[in-house]
């Protein structure tokens, strides 16, 4: 069979465009994040798991997570997020 294509995956633009389905809001929370690794790959991982595990039950739930993240200054994280 023929491989797949795999570039684009596990990157800034993914995540990014991954977050934007969700809303504006949890687009700048998922570029701080990356933005928070040294190595900006150490964060994609902490990406998926706020997009993926939080969002997949509800998109509206998680863009206003974010939006309250911001609101109060906290740290962008999955447990922030999550709590």
């Amino acid at each position: 069979p023929q491989p797949r294509q795999v570039s684009g995956f596990w990157s800034r633009r993914w995540c990014t465009d991954r977050a934007a389905s969700f809303g504006p809001t949890t687009v700048i929370v998922i570029e701080a994040v990356l933005a928070r690794h040294e190595i900006e790959a150490q964060g994609y991982l902490d990406a998926q798991n706020i997009l993926e595990t939080l969002g997949r039950r509800n998109k509206p739930k998680l863009e206003a997570a974010c939006q309250q993240l911001l609101n109060v200054g906290a740290h962008p994280t999955y447990s922030t997020l999550n709590g």
